[in-house]
């Protein structure tokens, strides 16, 4: 909802997304939604003092950061990075040894999982709410979006 937030305004936005081992596997279970120092149409950075504060809380909390998040601020039935996003997850994928995933959403609550080719990560998607359109593209099924 977060990410929603700011892109019925058409504005990217991002929130780091965190990690910890449960029963031998990792975990998505924190999102930290951080400030952006940029924040247009089609462009968005993290704060990287508040990026900073949120390394701190997951490792406070036993966790680890998992990958990024943010969304394409448009409704459209399918999504991918850009090769602006591919770019910058490939340093990260590369300072994590390739234990870092990203994730783009659209306004219309369709997202993508994706990595720059060095993820040591298998994102499996468990639970309710979420429809696997194909491959690595999903829907949240319960989106609340205009």
């Amino acid at each position: 909802s977060e990410l929603y937030r700011y892109g019925k305004h058409r504005r990217e936005w991002i929130v780091a997304l965190g990690y910890q081992k449960i029963n031998g596997k990792q975990v998505v279970t924190h999102v930290y939604r951080l400030k952006c120092r940029v924040s247009r149409a089609a462009e968005a950075e993290p704060d990287y003092g508040d990026l900073s504060k949120a390394l701190s809380f997951y490792e406070r909390c036993g966790a680890q950061i998992a990958g990024l998040a943010h969304v394409h601020p448009w409704n459209a039935s399918d999504v991918s990075p850009s090769s602006v996003d591919i770019e910058t997850h490939s340093r990260w994928e590369e300072l994590y040894d390739g234990k870092f995933i990203g994730i783009v959403f659209t306004n219309s609550g369709v997202f993508r999982i994706f990595h720059a080719g060095n993820c040591k990560f298998k994102p499996v998607i468990v639970g309710n709410g979420v429809r696997r359109i194909k491959g690595d593209l999903y829907e949240l099924e319960r989106a609340c979006v205009s």
